[in-house]
Order: C-alpha cells, then structure tokens, then sequence
C-alpha cells in the first residue's frame, strides 16, 4: 500500500485481513444481487426503480394468492385475479316427482353465476327411471332449446320400468340458469309410483 506521498507503507496483517472480510462480504451480497433464487421478501417490500421491471420468463407464474394487484389507474381485487375461470358442479336426485302423461317437472338445478363473470358454460346428464314407458326431456334456460329422448324398456317383453339418460348442454350470459329434468308417460295409470330422477351439471364461469 501507498501513504499520501505514494511512497510504500508497511502492511499491517490485522488491517489486510479486514480488508479482506470486507471484500468477502461484498462478493457475497453482488451474488445475491444477481439470483434471488427460492428468496424470500418481508414487508419492507421490493421496489424497482430507474426504468427496471419485473419479467416472468421459462413458463412461471406471477401469483396473488390473498392480495390485490394495484395499477397506475386503479386495483384488481385478488378474487377476481384468482376467478378468472372458476368451474362449478352441482347434483341432485328426485325420488317423489309426479307421473303424468302431460310434461311435469322432476328434478332441477338452478346455478348463479358470480358477478364477475360474463357467460357460463354449462354441461348436464341426467337419468331417469320410469314405471311404465315414456319419456324425459333436458331442458336448460338461456339455451333456447330442449332435448327430448322417449325411455326404453328394461325388458323387451314388458312396458315397465324403462329408463333413459341424456346429455346436453349450451353458453349462456344469463346471470342464472335453470337445468331440468322433464317427463311423461303414456299411460294413464295415476297410480303408478316415480322410480328415479337424477340431474348432474358442470358450470364454467369465464370472464
């Protein structure tokens, strides 16, 4: 080392291994500089300045699990960042509809969709039993159509206990939507017990 005259002074071992552990400590924080990797920030935050900016790259994620995402002109609640699709199933069984040779109404579903969605796709199944032979429709709001399938008998030597199943389904932007499950017979028999009427349906709310 030089004095203020440039003229060679005389080393001094502690003050060359401090020197040292300072410049130790140096090279450790300009590594940590550069990779952040499995890092972990508290509430002083992490700010970015100078035109930088934060890139996601190689197929990762920027995730807001319980907080918003603030913007220049205003804030995106951390629900809606997380409910962007948000899927939805629902089913019910009836064991107590009415027999009828007019179209009654068995069994139904009715979904609200969230307010942040904009359309709801829907896909339903249905099953059902009858005592005596008929038929069922699937009919769902908003779809402008229903879907009509007579039952089959469970043996082809007798009338009784048939059974059907359908699938159906539509998009909507409605803010509800009704699925149902419709049957008739064709028999006149009031007597005549309901056997089963199962109902499934599978919403997607999208923005």
């Amino acid at each position: 080392m030089l004095d203020e005259s440039g003229y060679p002074t005389t080393l001094d071992p502690a003050d060359m291994q401090r020197r040292l552990t300072v410049l130790e400590r140096l090279t450790a924080l300009g590594a940590a500089a550069r990779s952040l990797t499995g890092s972990a920030i508290g509430n002083g935050g992490l700010r970015v300045y100078g035109g930088g900016s934060i890139r996601v790259e190689d197929g990762g994620s920027l995730y807001v699990d319980q907080g918003n995402l603030v913007l220049g002109a205003g804030s995106v609640r951390g629900t809606a960042l997380k409910g962007q699709i948000l899927t939805d199933f629902q089913s019910t069984t009836s064991t107590s509809f009415e027999v009828s040779t007019a179209w009654v109404r068995s069994v139904s579903i009715t979904v609200t969709r969230p307010a942040w969605a904009t359309r709801t796709v829907v896909s339903c199944q249905a099953a059902v039993n009858l005592p005596v032979y008929g038929a069922m429709r699937g009919y769902l709001t908003g779809s402008g159509s229903t879907l009509d399938i007579c039952t089959t008998p469970r043996s082809s030597r007798s009338d009784s206990d048939t059974s059907a199943s359908l699938a159906w389904g539509g998009v909507t932007t409605a803010a509800s939507i009704t699925a149902a499950i419709d049957t008739r017979t064709f028999f006149s028999d009031t007597t005549l017990t309901p056997r089963r009427a199962d109902l499934q349906v599978s919403c997607t709310f999208m923005r």
